[in-house]
C-alpha cells in the first residue's frame, strides 16, 4: 500500500521520497511525549513535516515546500538518519515566533512508522489532550478539523471518555483565539465569515484569562506576569471584558 510519500511494508510505514524534514518542538523532548531510544525517536504523531525533491534545499527550496501535518495522534517510534537543533518559525503563518527544533531527517527507505500495530491506550488521549490545552496543537490542521482529530484518537485507541463530546469542543473554542485580537474567541470570528479555517492562535487557558481582562488575570496563575500585563492594558487603553463577580465585588 502507497500513500503519498509514505509506503506500507508489512507492520511499518516507510518513507518513499528524496528527501524530509519533520519539525518537533524541543520543548517536547523536555516532557514525555518525546524521546530518543538509541537509534529510535519515540514522539506522537502529530507534527509538521516539509518533502523535497533535493538532499540538500536551498532557503529558496525551504520556503516553497508546503507545510504539512502528520496526523496519527498516537505515541509512534521512527528511525531518522539525522537530526538537528534549528531556531526557525515553522510557517510564514502571522503570530507565529521562532522557537528550537528538533529536526528529524528522513531518506528513502527509512522507518517512519517502525510498527503500525498502535498499542491502544487512553495514555495517547492523555497526551493529545496535554498538547490541546499546552497550546500546542499545530496551526496547520484546519479549525474544523480539530474535534475530527479527538475523534480519531479515541477511536483509534478504543477509549470510552464517557463524556460529551460537546465538554471537549467547547475547549477547543476556547483555547483556540483570533490571531488579530486573541481576546476574541476564533469561533466569533469565523463564523461571521472574516477568517479563514487556520487563522487562529491556540492558547493556554492563564493566557487567555490574562487577556481577558485584569480581575480574570490576577485571580488565576502567574501574579506577577498578570500584574504586569494589567499595567499595559491601563496603560494603553485596553478594552476589557467585566465578569459578572467584579460588579458585585465593586458594589
Amino acid at each position: 500500500m502507497k500513500v503519498g510519500y509514505i509506503k506500507k511494508e508489512g507492520d511499518s510505514a516507510v518513507f518513499i521520497g528524496t528527501y524530509m524534514e519533520a519539525y518537533i518542538p524541543v520543548a517536547t523532548f523536555e516532557t514525555t511525549n518525546a524521546m530518543e531510544l538509541g537509534d529510535t525517536v519515540r514522539i506522537f504523531g502529530l507534527f509538521n513535516f516539509k518533502v523535497f525533491n533535493t538532499l540538500e534545499p536551498s532557503e529558496a527550496d525551504r520556503q516553497k515546500a508546503k507545510l504539512e501535518t502528520f496526523g496519527l495522534p498516537a505515541v509512534m517510534d521512527c528511525t531518522p538518519t539525522e537530526q538537528e537543533t534549528r531556531i526557525m518559525q515553522i510557517s510564514e503563518t502571522e503570530g507565529l515566533q521562532k522557537e528550537p527544533h528538533i529536526v528529524l531527517k528522513f531518506y528513502n527507505g527509512d522507518l517512519l512508522v517502525k510498527n503500525l500495530n498502535i498499542i491502544k491506550s487512553v495514555d495517547n488521549v492523555e497526551i493529545f489532550l496535554k498538547i490541546l490545552n499546552a497550546a500546542k496543537i499545530p496551526r496547520t490542521i484546519p479549525y474544523d478539523a480539530l474535534p475530527k482529530l479527538l475523534d480519531k484518537c479515541v477511536d483509534l485507541n478504543g477509549v470510552n471518555a464517557r463524556v460529551s463530546p460537546l465538554v471537549y469542543e467547547t475547549l477547543m473554542t476556547e483555547i483556540c483565539r483570533y490571531y488579530k485580537d486573541p481576546s476574541k474567541p476564533f469561533r466569533l470570528v469565523i463564523g461571521a465569515g472574516k477568517a479563514g479555517q487556520n487563522d487562529y492562535i491556540p492558547m493556554r487557558i492563564r493566557g487567555i484569562a490574562q487577556n481577558n481582562s485584569t480581575y480574570t488575570g490576577i485571580t488565576f496563575e502567574e501574579f506577577d506576569t498578570s500584574a504586569v500585563i494589567a499595567v499595559n492594558k491601563k496603560r494603553y487603553n485596553v478594552p476589557q471584558q467585566q465578569s459578572p463577580i467584579e460588579k458585585v465585588l465593586k458594589f
